[in-house]
């Protein structure tokens, strides 16, 4: 199945079929909060609490606009359960944004993909996030149209948050279409 997957491109940010990966909650010094209707059967969205951090430091420091960024991390497969692994936040400070929306242009495109590959090259890309200052956590029309254009695949999310109201929630491809889904935030011993 995963051979059959096509690539997509975002800039030159691809999406990856699934790698092999131990699950995130058997691995030693991390520990798990549930957030939401989390399950571990049905494609779990595992969140580090850092990454989940930096986006929420980057919707709160512009307050006025809206803001964007990219979620990276792996989509990965163990003993054939599949899941995404948010590990890192980039944001989009070449994204347009107004009170009301945010463009992501070629040019915040191409600073995403430096970044990410001064991060990491091997990250693959596991959604997006824009924020709603003011407005509440939901999708609008056009937030579904880029998710489903550019994040087509049911393990990515996108993560709307409202730093006004200090509200946020991820979105992904279910029962019915787009919705809010659970999460686990891992968070590492001692850290």
């Amino acid at each position: 199945m995963a051979d059959e997957l096509p690539e997509i491109r975002l800039g030159n940010l691809q999406v990856r079929p699934p790698e092999s990966r131990p699950w995130p909650l058997g691995r030693p010094g991390i520990s798990a909060e549930r957030r939401g209707d989390a399950r571990e059967d049905d494609r779990p969205l595992f969140v580090a609490a850092g990454a989940l951090q930096a986006a929420s430091d980057w919707s709160c420091a512009d307050t006025s606009r809206e803001v964007g960024g990219l979620l990276l991390g792996f989509h990965g497969v163990d003993e054939g359960r599949e899941f995404a692994e948010l590990t890192a936040f980039l944001p989009a400070g070449a994204a347009q944004g107004g009170p009301a929306h945010v463009v992501f242009t070629h040019d915040a495109f191409a600073a995403l993909e430096k970044a990410r590959d001064a991060l990491d090259p091997s990250l693959a890309v596991v959604g997006w996030h824009h924020t709603h200052p003011g407005y509440g956590v939901f999708l609008s029309d056009a937030d579904r149209f880029l998710h489903t254009r550019f994040f087509p695949f049911p393990w990515q999310a996108a993560l709307v948050v409202d730093p006004v109201r200090r509200e946020l929630g991820f979105f992904r491809e279910g029962p019915g279409g787009l919705r809010t889904t659970g999460f686990f935030i891992l968070r590492v011993a001692g850290a």
